[in-house]
């Protein structure tokens, strides 16, 4: 099991590289957003990224909830017949990793502390199963933002490709 919450999804679709490309540009384009070209429809959502051959990587910059945990979306595109696959990865991005990180630092060194001093004095103190919990909150709380997150960016993800498949 992995501690980091990271997704990996394959799309398949039927628009051709260029096209993709063409699509990424229109995403990538400061004067409108991603669902107005698109589809017509308004949305406050942004994106910012590059695309390099085959690979692409994107994140989004503007939305309406202010969230820290959405992901970083890298991915490939490879030409596979007719239908075009997309591997997509979803990460947390380096600040969100590191802020969890130095906050999962408090706890674990009262931890540490405490279960030393619990050894030296030969006793045991409920108050560690608090410092634990905190750590578990820390950890929940980023997990389930950012699979909260992944959900609103798989659908941006299946807008843009026009997906035909999806695993």
């Amino acid at each position: 099991m992995k501690l980091i919450p990271v997704e990996n999804i394959i799309y398949k679709t039927k628009l051709t590289k260029e096209k993709i490309i063409e699509r990424f540009n229109i995403i990538f384009s400061d004067d409108k957003n991603l669902r107005t070209k698109l589809e017509g429809r308004s949305s406050p959502l942004k994106y910012d990224g590059y695309f390099e051959e085959d690979k692409f990587n994107i994140a989004q910059t503007s939305y309406s909830t202010r969230s820290a945990f959405i992901p970083e979306v890298t991915g490939t595109i490879k030409n596979s017949g007719e239908l075009q696959t997309i591997n997509i990865k979803l990460g947390l991005r380096r600040r969100i990793k590191n802020f969890a990180f130095g906050l999962s630092l408090l706890p674990l060194a009262g931890i540490a502390i405490l279960t030393i001093r619990m050894i030296n004095q030969n006793y045991f103190s409920f108050s560690i199963f608090v410092l634990i919990g905190f750590l578990f909150f820390i950890y929940l709380i980023v997990l389930l933002g950012f699979k909260y997150e992944c959900i609103r960016a798989k659908k941006d993800l299946e807008e843009i490709f026009q997906v035909v498949k999806s695993k």
